[in-house]
């Protein structure tokens, strides 16, 4: 069965995992922006595998380059080892055809190039509450009635 537009109930629950205090602030502001969003910040690698594994938010926005336990590290532990459905978005500030290959064989849902202005944050900001919290259905969702 297909979701109507409108159908879902509550805030979308956006867990964002990131090193830069900066690029943290802009994403945070970003998704605040956007209306009916919940947001926690984590910012490293081992919080962001304990976060998802918890299962609270509705999807991940994960920052790929982090020092120690990395965002590839992340998606294998969660996609590989865990078996997490989770959406999780890389947001990275790399063009590299093999990040972006890489990412997706361990089974990133999206990735996107992080921008350079705070507008190019609100417009990701906006899209990701469009798909997310209005298209699309999310695991773990009740079946509608």
């Amino acid at each position: 069965m297909s979701k109507r537009i409108g159908q879902r109930t509550g805030p979308l629950r956006v867990l964002v995992v990131e090193d830069d205090r900066q690029d943290a602030y802009f994403i945070m502001n970003a998704l605040d922006q956007a209306g009916e969003t919940e947001s926690d910040l984590v910012t490293s690698g081992a919080a962001a595998v304990e976060a998802i594994t918890e299962g609270v938010h509705d999807i991940v926005l994960l920052d790929l380059n982090m020092p120690g336990i990395t965002g590839r590290d992340v998606l294998k532990t969660i996609r590989t080892e865990r078996g997490i459905k989770t959406p999780i978005i890389v947001l990275s500030t790399s063009t590299q055809r093999g990040d972006i290959d890489d990412s997706y064989a361990l089974n990133a849902n999206a990735y996107i190039v992080k921008p350079y202005g705070l507008d190019e944050y609100d417009t990701i900001a906006a899209g990701l509450h469009n798909f997310w919290h209005v298209l699309a259905r999310l695991p773990g969702e009740p079946r509608p009635g």
